[in-house]
């Protein structure tokens, strides 16, 4: 049986309730929370808040499970409640800062000398970092999409967006990231 199909299982018993439910989630939980949790930990949760947000996310998951259609594979899906949960999360604490402020950054990580970074990409690393402290959502798209070579139709899909839509989301992801490397100009 493949994993797809386990977990269509799992989806089945939490939809009918009860004693099916509680199996169905624990299934769940078992194989998706320990990734779930390095997934929140790599976006600068804490043990306790990144354990927190997994819970959440699997509040959420029983929350909306009816809703899920099948438009893609639910490992797609779940991952998609626990994208969403971490930002609600990051709302909620207000951790997750408005565009204003990236001036700021950029000026002051233009203020430290320029061999301190030692490589372009010492430099690009440190940036990315600074961008990803204000712009959680714009950094992991830009992760995703570069770093791990998603495609704009797998992007699409964990966006919940068209592609046309997804490819200009990128586009200003890259535009808000761009003043965060203005101090790595010297090593280009």
């Amino acid at each position: 049986m493949s994993d797809e199909q386990l977990d269509e299982i799992c989806l089945e018993q939490i939809r009918q309730g009860g004693q099916a439910r509680q199996l169905g989630v624990t299934s769940l939980y078992k194989k998706y929370a320990p990734m779930m949790l390095g997934y929140f930990h790599k976006n600068r949760l804490s043990a306790d808040e990144a354990e927190d947000v997994v819970q959440e996310t699997f509040v959420n998951i029983v929350k909306s499970c009816d809703k899920f259609r099948g438009d893609c594979e639910i490992r797609m899906w779940l991952w998609t409640v626990a994208r969403n949960s971490m930002l609600t999360f990051f709302r909620k604490s207000k951790r997750d800062l408005e565009t204003e402020y990236i001036d700021d950054v950029a000026e002051e990580a233009g203020d430290k000398q320029t061999g301190e970074f030692g490589s372009l990409e010492d430099c690009v690393q440190e940036a990315f970092i600074k961008f990803r402290e204000f712009q959680v959502e714009r950094a992991e798209v830009l992760r995703l999409a570069t770093i791990e070579g998603w495609s704009m139709k797998e992007l699409s899909t964990f966006l919940t967006r068209t592609v046309g839509a997804t490819r200009e989301y990128v586009s200003q992801c890259r535009k808000h990231f761009r003043p965060f490397l203005e101090v790595c100009r010297d090593y280009m």
